[in-house]
């Protein structure tokens, strides 16, 4: 599920916060995290993401988590 940081089928704070704490402490992320969080394509994981991510979970943006067409 694109969003869905933890891999518990559900796109939640949680995975907003736990994604913010990754991308600023430069974690590495698995293949699925990475594939799952980098919302905008860009084959990178940054703040973008994470904004995009918050976004769907406040309700704001409901249309951004989906497969990117550059993948």
């Amino acid at each position: 599920i694109y969003g869905d940081y933890d891999g518990n089928s559900l796109i939640d704070a949680v995975d907003v916060s736990n994604l913010m704490a990754a991308v600023s402490s430069n974690t590495a992320l698995t293949a699925a995290q990475k594939k799952a969080v980098d919302i905008d394509g860009m084959r990178n994981v940054s703040t973008n993401d994470v904004a995009t991510i918050k976004r769907v979970v406040e309700g704001k943006d409901l249309n951004q988590v989906s497969p990117s067409k550059s993948r």
